[in-house]
Order: C-alpha cells, then sequence, then structure tokens
C-alpha cells in the first residue's frame, strides 16, 4: 500500500483486457477494534503497531481462453 489511503478502492484491472492480470490479497489480523486514525495515513500506521498475523493468497487463475 502506497501513497494515500482513505479506505478500499476495488479491484482495477489493467485499462487493456487483453493483458493478463491476477489479483492477490493480504488479510491482516489487527489487535484493536477500531483503529484510531483520522485524515491521511499509509499502510505501516496500521500494520506495523497493531499487526498480530498476516495471512496472503493468490487464487489460481483459470486457463486462458483461446
Amino acid at each position: 500500500m502506497s501513497g494515500d489511503y482513505y479506505g478500499y478502492d476495488g479491484a482495477c484491472p489493467p485499462w487493456n483486457d487483453a493483458l493478463v492480470h491476477r489479483y492477490e490479497f493480504i488479510v491482516h489480523a489487527l489487535d484493536v477494534d477500531r483503529l484510531p486514525l483520522e485524515g491521511r495515513f499509509d499502510g505501516r500506521q496500521v500494520r506495523d503497531p497493531h499487526c498480530l498475523v498476516t495471512a496472503w493468497a493468490r487464487p489460481a487463475s483459470p486457463a486462458p481462453i483461446r
């Protein structure tokens, strides 16, 4: 996560759908119910002091359509 972050923006595939792309999901379990953040913040301000465990997944890609 880089730059300014104000919430989830959703998936964004390449503008040219002919390009192969895939999604990766990263989930962080935090030790708080609500983050005490306001205004601008980056991923490190969320992860570093509060992250208990991180899970990562890359779903299997379907066979390409020919």
